[in-house]
């Protein structure tokens, strides 16, 4: 996978092994790359150009950005509903589906009895669907742990349940140390993640990741990588 981006003179690999660490040192070059790459995620056309196998892929279904660690929601909508299914599968696989089956039957007892204690007439559905009861109970994914396990674990949604194999981070090496970002390298790569990480100001080299630097005039001053790489 690569990622060109009209203003640089080479296309950006994308690989699950070697996270891609673009640096922009120029405030401004750095805050337009940011706000074009917001609106492409939106939908809207860019001047980026994300392409597999020389087959163009639209940003915007192959990835998700990170802006702010402390903010990260593992919760959304499409997540849950994707958890929901894989539990419903589950409940409804051999191991579990006689006890499924037998708390369907003890809930459907349950509501007539209960509906029976009220003077009210009342009506219940008793073709009970395990996602419904998933919704009912609130069955979601834990958000306690630190900042590094939250946005590994957003990053293991994203991949998992959303399908999408790119994380954009912007100046996240701001915030962890050289061996936090080891640590959270080696998990993108367990988990098959491709990582971007667009920064200002050039970060220490944690692993294997390769850098690409544009300097305050935007000329390149760093690549680590070649034209045969992309």
């Amino acid at each position: 996978m690569k990622l060109a981006y009209r203003p640089l003179q080479k296309a950006l690999p994308l690989s699950e092994n070697a996270p891609m660490v673009l640096v922009l040192e120029d405030p401004v070059f750095y805050r337009d790359t940011v706000s074009m790459l917001l609106s492409q995620m939106d939908g809207c056309e860019g001047d980026f150009f994300l392409s597999e196998n020389n087959k163009e892929l639209k940003l915007s279904r192959t990835a998700q950005i990170v802006l702010q660690p402390f903010l990260l929601e593992l919760n959304q909508r499409k997540v849950l509903s994707k958890l929901y299914e894989n539990l419903n599968e589950v409940a409804s696989g051999p191991g579990l589906i006689a006890e499924t089956q037998e708390m369907k039957s003890y809930l459907a007892r349950y509501l007539l009895r209960l509906t029976t204690e009220s003077t009210e007439h009342l009506d219940f559905n008793l073709d009970l669907n395990v996602k419904d009861i998933l919704a009912a109970a609130n069955v979601r994914f834990s958000q306690d742990g630190g900042v590094l396990e939250q946005l590994v674990a957003y990053a293991r949604l994203c991949r998992g349940f959303l399908g999408l194999p790119l994380l954009i981070l912007v100046g996240i090496a701001s915030y962890f140390t050289k061996e936090e970002m080891q640590a959270f390298y080696k998990e993108m790569a367990y988990e098959k993640v491709r990582l971007l990480q667009i920064e200002r100001f050039c970060p220490v080299k944690a692993a294997e990741e390769l850098f690409y630097v544009i300097d305050d005039d935007l000329c390149e001053i760093r690549c680590d990588f070649d034209r045969e790489m992309v």
